[in-house]
């Protein structure tokens, strides 16, 4: 299921929701060996605010800006050859006992981002290998 949030005049944005379990998606999101699973190469990523992390050969590249524990991931994060940094915003909330949305909310793309194609982006290369080399379920909507 792709959702856009409301557009603003300061930013463009992008958002995608799925659904996992919390604790386990936290975990697989900012482990190094759950994320060179899923990308099949090797990633730099850990649990510190302030770390930088580097996915995809640094092709895609960011910090660590804020953790909140199996419930909130905030980064800035940027492709390769893009001008400049955006902030992604990765709500993980609860649905039921074994459940959750993934909600990924991505601010301050540079105006030449197609943001359909960064919505797939995050489905196709992110979210689909996770659920399919990882074993996580993800809703098909």
């Amino acid at each position: 299921m792709i959702r856009r949030p409301p557009r603003s005049t300061q930013s463009r944005s992008s958002a995608a929701s799925d659904v996992y379990k919390r604790q386990v998606i936290y975990n697989a999101l900012l482990h190094p060996m759950e994320v060179s699973k899923f990308t099949r190469t090797l990633a730099k990523i850990s649990k510190e605010i302030g770390s930088e992390f580097s996915l995809y050969e640094g092709k895609i590249v960011g910090t660590i800006e804020e953790l909140v524990e199996n419930q909130k991931i905030v980064q800035k994060w940027k492709m390769n050859d893009w001008p400049n940094y955006s902030q992604v915003v990765i709500n993980l909330i609860e649905r039921e006992e074994d459940e959750c949305i993934v909600e990924v909310i991505q601010t301050q793309l540079p105006n030449s981002i197609d943001v359909s194609k960064l919505e797939a982006g995050w489905r196709d290369q992110i979210f689909r290998p996770l659920s399919s080399i990882c074993g996580y379920p993800m809703d098909q909507d």
